[in-house]
């Protein structure tokens, strides 16, 4: 009976780990900014600067400031409101200023691609993402009226959320490289 309780008790306490690790690999590393934002027993001084934005989600370039310790931390913050039945909530997504040249990159990648007017025969897709799940992609996509492959471009503003996915125009490629050069300057 004794092995019984040792047993059991052996079983128990590898589940609760298993679940441990579990959920701490569900949650996603924080960014530097979002950490800098809720930060708890320290004065912290934090300014949003308004971007020109995209009509599908907004995006404020921010400096948080820690004041004790003079530790600054700068990036975007990203704003996609999506339905829940009746109810609307906003989903943030942080994107780290060491972040946004790598978005550059991809987009600028994006544009080559785009301009080439090559459009391979198989599907193909290009994309980045950031730590806390805001991603670029460029992907191709069978055209219904053509039968043909077409290259369409969109952006999640969280993987996490299904419902913050949005199509987007190949002319709305610029102006997201524009958004994060003005969020970068800021």
């Amino acid at each position: 009976m004794t092995d019984f309780f040792i047993s059991f008790r052996k079983l128990i306490i590898g589940v609760v780990c298993v679940g441990i690790a579990q959920l701490s690999l569900a949650q996603s590393p924080a960014t530097q900014l979002e950490t800098a934002l809720n930060a708890r027993g320290a004065i912290v001084k934090y300014e949003v600067f308004s971007l020109d934005n995209l009509p599908a989600f907004r995006m404020d370039a921010m400096k948080v400031t820690n004041v004790e310790t003079f530790a600054i931390a700068q990036g975007v913050k990203v704003l996609k409101k999506v339905s829940e039945g009746k109810k609307t909530k906003t989903v943030y997504t942080y994107i780290d200023r060491t972040e946004i040249e790598g978005l550059l990159t991809s987009l600028a990648y994006i544009k080559t691609i785009v301009k080439s007017n090559i459009i391979p025969g198989n599907f193909t897709a290009v994309q980045y993402a950031t730590v806390d799940g805001f991603q670029v992609t460029l992907q191709t996509g069978l055209n219904p009226t053509t039968g043909k492959l077409e290259w369409r471009f969109s952006v999640q503003t969280k993987i996490s959320e299904d419902k913050t996915f949005v199509q987007l125009e190949m002319a709305d490629i610029d102006k997201l490289q524009k958004l994060l050069e003005q969020a970068k300057s800021k």
